[in-house]
């Protein structure tokens, strides 16, 4: 009697089932994203006297990869990152440029009870890092290679809807703001815009 009693008592159905893995922002996870993909953006860059202004619905320099790790606390820590890269050819010569991006940065989030809402707020550095070249043109077989940086304060502030579990569909404003360039050009870079995108955890 005392085997069946124990076995009975040890049964996963007596037991209880196993505990849950909890809501967005309440587990430990790896959270890769894509973000900024769909929406109003603005994109402005300046260097040695020449500008790029760019304002539509996807950006002209993409940087919206994110690699992040979520504790149970809300807490996350990862970065946005980006590789650009830009060829004009101008019939007599062409000029490239690559252009890395890279945002540190440190965030909460969580959701409401049933865990189909919730929100991701972060704040964090960023780094834009070009690396340009020029052929001269006129048969030239010399190239002018230039390189400089920027760095920027900036952050993200979304909404986040669960379609199903451990995938979330991200809307929210972000923005980055000029704080320093140096290098050869001396470059300004800032960013805003009201976008969305997507994100999948991995526990």
């Amino acid at each position: 009697m005392a085997v069946a009693l124990g076995a009975v008592l040890s049964s996963p159905r007596v037991a209880g089932a196993a505990p849950s893995d909890g809501r967005f922002g309440e587990r430990g996870a790896f959270v890769v994203s894509m973000e900024r993909l769909l929406g109003f953006q603005n994109q402005q860059f300046a260097e040695s006297g020449s500008s790029w202004d760019s304002t539509g619905f996807h950006p002209f320099a993409w940087s919206g990869l994110g690699l992040f790790g979520m504790s149970a606390s809300g807490l996350n820590f990862g970065a946005l990152v980006g590789v650009t890269r830009l060829t004009l050819d101008t019939g007599d010569g062409a000029f490239t440029s690559h252009l890395v991006q890279v945002r540190p940065r440190v965030g909460f989030a969580g959701t409401e009870k049933e865990g189909r809402f919730g929100y991701w707020a972060r704040l964090g550095p960023g780094a834009l890092f070009t690396f340009s070249s020029d052929d001269g043109g006129g048969g030239s077989i010399s190239s002018d290679d230039k390189s400089s940086y920027a760095f920027s304060l900036g952050g993200e502030a979304y909404a986040v809807v669960f379609p199903a579990p451990h995938v979330g569909v991200m809307f929210g404003p972000h923005a980055d703001f000029h704080v320093h360039g140096g290098g050869d050009g001396d470059p300004e870079y800032k960013s805003y815009g009201l976008t969305a995108g997507l994100m999948g955890e991995f526990q």
